[in-house]
């Protein structure tokens, strides 16, 4: 009997036995196999013959299927950040001397050849760094698919996107114009312009972005002895978020102030709480259907402590000499800041009448404690009026304790008012809009405010409370802002979540509310910010008289304070 190649018989039943070639070997579709090895199903070597020549035929063809997949996947392999830089910093340095050599055998022949070459350069600088321009747009994507075309890869979401390869492209092309300008002009000060094209930097050994990411992860846990597990795990989960936004293989050396302003934009647009609603979808993905569904996007404080941690991983890749500069450099998040005091909640009828029936207003020994100690005195200072200003005033802390005498005044028509300003005097302003004139409130006078600025103009003093001293950094609120949060409130009230001296500000604002006051009255009495208007920049913006209706209105029905008028 004549051996067949690929025959086998084992007992009694033929089989089928072919080495697989090496060029397909490592295909997935043969899950590491070597070798095919099949049963013919037969005893019989006539049959067997020609069934092992039907199993030749169908592997013959498989075979040339498998080379066929493999090859489309070499030509559609992605192409990744790393690759997509050397491709852009090697088409620079190509060009750059192309353009180079031509300029030295096509010298122009007069003056006005060279402005003419001049002023064109300078027009496709401008036209490039002008992103809403369609002409550099076209520029940057004819560019694209050359380079694609060149290095027979493709763009996918495994590896670099269009936008960031065209983002590279347009910084090779300004580099390459700037350059061009340099020749023109015959300055040759500087070899290049974007540090990511930085001759002795190029192509090889740079940092990738999670390199440098985990580099700094490992030295804050060395460094962060005192910090929580807690802590830790959250600097590692904003990482995570950090390099959905940046590539990791983004080479660092490629990031500049446009990365920076992307990654800034990319925060504002993310959900809150995206892990708890969109899981681990992809960010892009969780953004759209959140902008859908109508969801919020993260908080000032939220996108801040991202924020931060990437400026931090930024400024050690300045710190290891890879980045010349920090490109994230006052770059702050998008989101509103709500400061931390306009986050309290207002305090309720019972507690502000418990915190008015303490010892400090009903009779004390001093006013060290004013909350513990009763006695026979009632004194009127910061920490007695204090509480009752910010009540009815809705002044801030710092507002009403670095107050002069002399910004207690009258209109012409009679309504007393505070004047709030900033001056040489450490009054301080949180905001340019805060400068105002609120009328003082009737209760404060029934309680005797009035006769106790009198007082203190006849005893000569200055400032409105002077025994208040100015910390370092200028702000006369700190002590008395640290008694009552400290010491004061949490022995007198119960319930004490979110509370502090701004909670008044916020029943202030809500007693506001009840009155029906429209914008410019909240604007004009607290210095809420609101949006502004061109017309909001024309005419006056201190209306005492105007105001003093609305104050009037300002009332606490279920609170007595009547034990503090002045008998």
């Amino acid at each position: 009997m004549a051996k067949v190649p690929g025959l086998l018989k084992r007992g009694n039943v033929y089989y089928y036995r072919r080495r697989i070639p090496l060029d397909v070997i490592d295909s997935a579709a043969l899950d590491g196999k070597r070798e095919i090895k099949e049963s013919l199903g037969t005893s019989d070597f006539s049959e067997a013959k020609r069934r092992r020549n039907e199993r030749a035929l169908y592997w013959d063809a498989a075979f040339d299927n498998l080379r066929e997949n493999l090859q489309s996947q070499i030509l559609i392999e992605p192409l990744t950040a790393a690759q997509a830089t050397v491709l852009v910093q090697s088409y620079v340095e190509k060009r750059s001397q192309e353009w180079r050599k031509s300029l030295t055998h096509n010298q122009p022949e007069t003056n006005e050849e060279l402005k003419e070459l001049q002023r064109e350069n300078d027009f496709n600088i401008a036209l490039l760094n002008d992103p809403e321009d369609p002409r550099g747009d076209q520029s940057v994507s004819i560019t694209v698919a050359k380079l694609l075309s060149e290095t027979k890869k493709t763009l996918s979401e495994q590896g670099v996107s269009r936008q960031e390869l065209a983002s590279l492209v347009r910084r090779g092309q300004i580099e390459l114009y700037r350059r061009h300008q340099s020749d023109l002009h015959k300055s040759h000060s500087s070899a290049y312009f974007d540090h990511m094209f930085n001759p002795d930097r190029l192509i090889s050994s740079d940092m990738n972005f999670g390199e440098l990411a985990d580099e700094y992860k490992t030295e804050y846990s060395k460094t962060a002895k005192n910090k929580s597990d807690r802590a830790l795990e959250k600097v590692a989960n904003e990482i995570k978020l950090i390099m959905q936004i940046i590539n990791p293989e983004t080479f660092v050396s490629t990031i500049n102030h446009d990365v920076c302003i992307m990654f800034r934009d990319k925060m504002a647009q993310i959900p809150k709480n995206k892990t708890k609603f969109y899981g681990t979808l992809p960010l892009d993905t969780a953004i759209a259907l959140a902008e859908d569904e109508g969801k919020p996007t993260m908080a000032f404080d939220t996108q801040a402590a991202y924020f931060r941690t990437f400026k931090n991983i930024i400024k050690l890749a300045v710190k290891k000499s890879i980045l010349p500069t920090d490109p994230s450099f006052e770059l702050m998040p998008l989101a509103e800041k709500t400061p931390d005091a306009e986050k309290r909640k207002s305090f309720s009828m019972e507690q502000l009448q418990q915190i008015f029936n303490a010892p400090i207003y009903t009779g004390c020994k001093d006013d060290k404690m004013g909350f513990s100690k009763p006695g026979p005195n009632i004194i009127k200072k910061s920490k007695y009026w204090g509480p009752l200003i910010f009540l009815f005033s809705g002044l801030r802390p710092n507002e009403f304790c670095s107050l002069l005498l002399s910004d207690i005044q009258k209109t012409k028509s009679g309504t007393d008012y505070f004047s709030i300003s900033a001056d040489q005097h450490g009054k301080k302003l949180k905001t340019s809009t805060s400068k105002r004139t609120p009328p003082i409130h009737p209760e404060l006078k029934r309680m005797g405010f009035m006769e106790y600025v009198e007082d203190l103009r006849e005893k000569g003093e200055e400032r409105l409370f002077p025994e208040l001293d100015q910390d370092v950094q200028g702000y006369y609120s700190t002590s008395l802002s640290d008694w009552f949060s400290d010491s004061f409130l949490k022995n007198t009230i119960t319930n004490k979540d979110k509370q502090s001296f701004y909670s008044f500000r916020h029943n202030f604002r809500n007693a506001l509310r009840h009155a029906n006051a429209s914008d410019w009255v909240l604007q004009a009495l607290g210095a809420w910010d609101k949006q502004k208007s061109v017309s909001d920049n024309y005419g006056e913006t201190e209306w005492p008289d105007q105001l003093s209706e609305w104050v009037e209105k300002i009332e606490y029905p279920d609170l007595d304070l009547s034990h503090l008028y002045v008998k």
